[in-house]
């Protein structure tokens, strides 16, 4: 891991020009979505030959649900094992009851973050970033949250990160720095601007959706990866 953070560390300069195009070197390269996960959030789903979606995986459903159940297993283990009618609220008492609200909040947190679909919709030639696994056929694309014209979509940009994490060593020793790789979808709009579409740590998969995507929108992928 070392090795390939000091080979990335050394070639994360990438170079616009290599695109041979100019509004290439017109747009930024810098990431738009600081952090991630080291999983795979989304994936790309074609319904039919007008629409393409971005929906979460099966991973962000079950890491949701793992931290709820890990809440709700120390509030049964507190609630046998500490809680007490009329015991005296100290610390080291409700540090229990604490972590149980902790991690169903982290959860909630993190699946309302990470549930959000990203629509490509040929029919009104629109793109745009909503909640459910189906766009409303009664609402007007327009005015969803980001909803923009698939014809300003110039190109798909593929961008990497490396997401760090400091943890304590052995026995308190220290800090360790531990992270992983981030991949970033984005797209590139006409006026060079850009529109941030996913961002998780699975390279395969993020290259995978981001062809399947290119060839839907019959635009050229940026692959600064």
């Amino acid at each position: 891991m070392k090795e390939r953070l000091k080979k990335f560390i050394q070639s994360r300069t990438f170079d616009p020009s290599t695109i041979g195009d100019d509004l290439a070197l017109k747009t930024e390269w810098k990431v738009m979505h600081r952090g991630g996960t080291n999983f795979r959030t989304h994936k790309l789903e074609q319904d039919h030959l007008n629409l393409a979606v971005f929906r979460p995986t099966i991973q962000v459903k079950l890491f949701t649900l793992l931290f709820y159940g890990v809440g709700i297993a120390i509030f049964i283990f507190w609630y046998r094992s500490i809680y007490e009618p009329g015991m005296e609220m100290e610390a080291e008492n409700l540090i229990p009851a604490f972590m149980a609200v902790l991690f169903p909040g982290i959860a909630t947190v993190f699946y309302f973050l990470k549930s959000k679909s990203v629509f490509f919709d040929k029919l009104t030639g629109s793109y745009w970033t909503g909640r459910g696994s189906k766009p409303d056929q009664h609402s007007d694309s327009k005015s969803m949250a980001g909803g923009a014209s698939l014809d300003e979509i110039y190109a798909l940009q593929l961008l990497k990160t490396y997401s760090r994490n400091k943890t304590r060593g052995s026995h308190g020793r220290g800090t360790r720095n531990r992270g992983h790789f981030v991949y970033e979808l984005n797209l590139v709009l006409n006026d060079s601007s850009r529109y941030h579409v996913v961002a998780h740590g699975s390279e395969k998969k993020m290259k995978e959706d981001a062809e399947k995507l290119s060839e839907f929108l019959e635009v050229p992928v940026w692959d600064a990866t």
